[in-house]
């Protein structure tokens, strides 16, 4: 009730993951997760997932798995990412990525590689944190928000 009123937004409380997974079609995860909580049985068309609390080889929060359920799956480094977090992770776990199919996100937005092509895609991003690129990002995305009018400015005062 205080989130709502505070943002003037819907704002509804889950039972756990798989309600949250189920039942959205962006989930951003960002915790110190030593074990994986995203499971492979919560998987749908049009789910996208953003995974950045996983910066260490033994922080995960995404299983396995998941990653072979993807249609495209980006990173913000390949060389970081496959040493630490989550594809660190998937590769140790036995799950087979072409290295080269991982697409880097500067790719993607240079038009380099193509990102999402349907709605139907189901695509992950493995962020394990640079930060000159974050920024770069965060300002993009403010100000296409701004230009078109989109979001909620939330006062931190």
């Amino acid at each position: 009730k205080d989130m709502a009123l505070q943002l003037d937004v819907e704002v509804l409380a889950a039972r756990n993951v798989k309600e949250v997974v189920t039942q959205s079609q962006v989930v951003v995860t960002c915790t110190p997760s030593k074990k994986p909580f995203i499971d492979p049985a919560f998987i749908h068309p049009v789910l996208h997932i953003t995974a950045m609390g996983a910066d260490l080889p033994d922080k995960q929060e995404i299983m396995s798995e998941v990653f072979a359920k993807a249609d495209i799956i980006a990173c913000d480094k390949r060389s970081q990412s496959f040493s630490a977090g989550e594809l660190f992770n998937t590769k140790a776990d036995g799950i087979q990525l072409d290295e080269n199919q991982v697409l880097e996100l500067g790719d993607i937005i240079s038009g380099i590689h193509k990102g999402r092509q349907s709605e139907e895609q189901i695509t992950i991003c493995d962020f394990s944190g640079t930060g000159v690129q974050d920024t770069a990002i965060a300002d993009l995305a403010m100000k296409q928000a701004e230009n078109q009018n989109l979001g909620i400015k939330i006062s931190m005062d």
